[in-house]
């Protein structure tokens, strides 16, 4: 059954809006640690590759999550998956602070938010895309987008804040597990008035049988090749990079150029104020320019690579041009980010598992970034920032050149 798509403008926009401040509430209570961590470490007294346990653990379990997410998002209303996610976030940030500084119970107590924040975005890609067409859809992509960089600001804003006045790194986890508490309240009462008002509803397969040649992952990886591992490989190199810039830059900058550790976190704001910006030049290129999305998010890659190349020949001069180039980076991984895993599963809507393969592709993303998390402080602590640095500059090449050999499978696919 072909379900018609949301025409009405208020609807549309309302829709997008809950969608964009659910996915602001999951930033704000997943990066909240990220966000403290320089601070934690100065307290603790840990190594780097310590404190970092905890993030390494909610990259494993976000990314492994988006895997059943996805395939619960096709089988069960997504407005459910969501409200379950965000009733165990609000517990899990609750029980953070009280965690601390046992590392080890921090790690678990996070490994449980990560998979409770996998259940947010293939279920809000499933909403999406039953309520919106596809040009719809990718404008909303963008503004709910807007959503993730705008948590990420928020968090960066609020912790040095909240340590500045002597409330303490904890505090934040007090803060973002109120907000998730208030969202479950919102988002329920909104979606019961879009379900009265009529708003398209996701169609559900409850173990009904299709035809195995034209739908289901396996139809997915047969019609693209080796595209599709090809594809895994750049969202792979790009999670390694996005977060892991993201996750270290105010570590990074502070150890670097001698700054406090509230100076340092709040120099994380300006990276998500570039992926804003880096979100609407890449949707804008995309459609002007490079049409074919591997051709445009290996350039972007291209791009990220010059940057960290450029990054590294100015090692140690100055903060803020690190800082700025730091953020150009991240940019240009939330730009590939915003190709790869937000507008990519769109394509895939003919085989009627968009939730299952959005969950999929996402999945790829926090294999790099687990592995990002951990293996940049390692390497910090061993060789110096300076390795670092030339490990993004391996890392976006590996995405370009793996984005540049599939661009031509992927013209074929989207025209079969």
């Amino acid at each position: 059954m072909i379900m018609n798509k949301l025409t009405d403008k208020k609807k549309i926009n309302a829709l997008i809006f809950l969608c964009a401040a659910a996915y602001f509430i999951s930033y704000l209570s997943r990066l909240n640690y990220a966000a403290v961590m320089a601070e934690f470490i100065a307290e603790s007294g840990l190594p780097k590759a310590t404190a970092v346990k905890p993030i390494t653990a909610i990259s494993i379990t976000y990314g492994l999550g988006q895997l059943v997410s996805g395939y619960l998002g096709d089988r069960i209303k997504p407005r459910h998956i969501i409200t379950g996610g965000f009733i165990l976030t609000t517990i899990m940030n609750f029980v953070m602070p009280f965690a601390a500084p046992n590392i080890g119970a921090m790690t678990v107590v996070w490994a449980i938010n990560g998979f409770a924040q996998a259940m947010m975005w293939p279920p809000l890609v499933k909403i999406m895309t039953t309520a919106l067409d596809r040009k719809t859809y990718d404008r909303a992509t963008v503004l709910v987008s807007y959503g993730s960089s705008s948590g990420n600001i928020a968090v960066y804003l609020i912790a040095p804040a909240f340590i500045s006045l002597s409330a303490g790194w904890k505090s934040i986890f007090f803060f973002s597990g109120c907000c998730a508490f208030a969202l479950i309240f919102i988002w329920n009462i909104a979606m019961n008035r879009f379900e009265k008002a009529g708003v398209p509803q996701p169609e559900l397969n409850r173990g009904k049988k299709q035809d195995k040649g034209t739908s289901g992952t396996a139809a997915v990886i047969r019609s693209l090749g080796i595209a599709l591992p090809l594809i895994m490989l750049a969202i792979i190199a790009q999670g390694m990079i996005r977060d892991g810039v993201t996750s270290w830059m105010p570590t990074f900058i502070g150890e670097t150029y001698n700054l406090g550790t509230s100076i340092s976190i709040l120099s994380g704001v300006i990276l998500p104020i570039f992926s804003i910006v880096s979100f609407e030049v890449t949707s804008y290129i995309q459609k002007k320019w490079f049409q074919n999305e591997l051709l445009c998010a290996g350039i972007i890659a291209a791009v990220a690579a010059a940057c960290s190349l450029l990054l590294f020949a100015l090692m140690g001069l100055n903060a803020v041009v690190a800082i700025l180039l730091s953020a150009l980076i991240v940019a240009c991984m939330h730009g590939m980010n915003l190709i790869l895993i937000c507008m990519l599963p769109a394509a895939f809507g003919r085989f009627g598992n968009v939730s299952m393969i959005s969950g999929l592709l996402n999945f790829c993303t926090y294999i790099g970034s687990a592995i990002s998390t951990y293996g940049m402080g390692k390497i910090s602590d061993i060789w110096g920032w300076d390795a670092v640095i030339i490990s993004w500059i391996v890392i976006a090449a590996i995405a370009a050149v793996s984005c540049f050999i599939c661009v031509n499978r992927w013209k074929q696919f989207k025209e079969e």
